[in-house]
């Protein structure tokens, strides 16, 4: 079975999770199905390194020049046809992409079924409402309502479809997962150095800086829970998207600017180190499908703080951290009952561990994937073809 996935950005530092999300299901579709299972990621060529391509073998990456950088309009369209006619399957991942409406036509024109994967996006919000109208009008709508099968990354998302004319209850939910392979890595101590933070005990938050990722609230919740005279931290890892020197300022009113650290975009052993060392991770999102943060805090031992916006409620459940709501005032309330027992919080990371490694990983994502691509190409699944038409590996 050839599985061609298509997503605008397959850099996480600027496409987030989603670009996440179609990252790490390439990587493990050749792990959870073999041999017989070959897989392609089709996205636009965006802040792409080798560091980050490389681990994608066996699979192939196939990177698009981007013509316009507004609209992320791909330069060659003719190439998303191409490699859609190749495939058994595609499977376009987000909504509201001009990537996603030519792959769209090219499977519908070829014959080829596509599965969605909206991951959160399917509600009109936020900017451009008006565009994003009009984009349902066009392609949108078609590209849910007509498609082989849908999934969903939370339950609570599966409500969405029923606007674009398919039953929620036929939605199959899969959640997102970690590598925990990812995170056997060291960075001998360098983030700590580079910062600061060696021997001190700090709350992380690890993001994007914008408005909904909600870092607003949690700068005025850590004000108001005074976790900075009991002599916590917060560092706030990240890109800013035009938000920091709002926050900065914002610390600085709230008497808190020389225990807020602003450390940029941590990655690979760096970030490792980042989560592993917080006492305690805050997602304080106003809106999120599923949050892969927390798990990679998980997969750490790092217990959560997490709004019960972001896809993650299982974090109450585990006992590995606390769910509130998406105000300051609920983060402060959770910032307060965390961080007055820091003898608890490694007790609450390694259940969050548990619970993440047993559910919530990429392969058992990949697995579940791969059944429901089975069920829409019932002829390749059964082996029938497979002989004839062979598969495609890494070019």
């Amino acid at each position: 079975m050839r599985v061609l996935t298509v997503v605008m950005m397959a850099d996480a530092r600027r496409g987030g999770g989603l670009a996440e999300r179609a990252y790490q299901l390439t990587r493990a579709y050749a792990r959870a199905g073999g041999p017989e299972v070959s897989t392609e990621l089709l996205t636009l060529d965006l802040d792409l390194t080798d560091a980050r391509i490389a681990p994608l073998a066996p699979a192939t990456l196939t990177p698009m020049p981007c013509a316009n950088r507004r609209f992320y309009l791909p330069a060659r369209p003719g190439q998303v046809a191409e490699r859609v006619a190749a495939a058994d399957v595609v499977h376009l991942l987000g909504h509201w992409t001009a990537l996603g409406a030519l792959g769209f036509r090219a499977a519908r024109r070829h014959g080829v079924p596509w599965v969605v994967s909206p991951c959160g996006s399917l509600p009109v919000a936020g900017r451009s409402r008006a565009a994003k109208r009009a984009y349902n009008v066009a392609v949108g709508t078609r590209i849910v309502r007509d498609a082989a099968a849908a999934i969903a990354v939370t339950a609570d998302e599966a409500a969405d479809f029923a606007r674009y004319g398919r039953d929620p209850a036929a939605v199959r939910v899969i959640p997102n997962g970690v590598a925990a392979a990812d995170h056997d890595r060291d960075a001998g101590g360098a983030f700590l150095r580079r910062h600061g933070l060696a021997g001190r005990r700090y709350v992380l938050f690890l993001g994007r800086l914008n408005r909904i990722k909600g870092v607003d609230l949690l700068i005025e919740a850590f004000a108001a829970a005074g976790a900075a005279a009991d002599g916590w931290l917060l560092v706030l890892a990240g890109p800013d998207e035009g938000l920091a020197a709002e926050l900065r300022a914002q610390a600085s009113a709230l008497g808190v600017a020389a225990a807020v650290r602003f450390v940029g975009v941590v990655a690979g052993a760096e970030r490792t180190e980042a989560l592993r060392a917080a006492s305690l991770l805050v997602v304080p999102s106003r809106r999120e499908a599923m949050s892969i943060v927390a798990l990679e805090a998980g997969v750490n031992s790092t217990p959560v703080l997490i709004t019960d916006v972001c896809g993650f409620d299982e974090v109450a459940r585990c006992r590995g951290g606390l769910v509130v709501e998406a105000t300051a005032p609920a983060l402060a309330a959770g910032l307060r009952q965390l961080l007055a027992r820091p003898d608890a919080l490694a007790e609450h990371g390694t259940r969050l561990r548990a619970l993440v490694l047993a559910e919530f990983t990429w392969e058992r994502a990949a697995a579940r994937h791969l059944e429901v691509f089975a069920d829409v190409v019932p002829a390749v699944s059964a082996g029938t073809e497979l002989a004839g038409r062979g598969t495609r590996g890494c070019e």
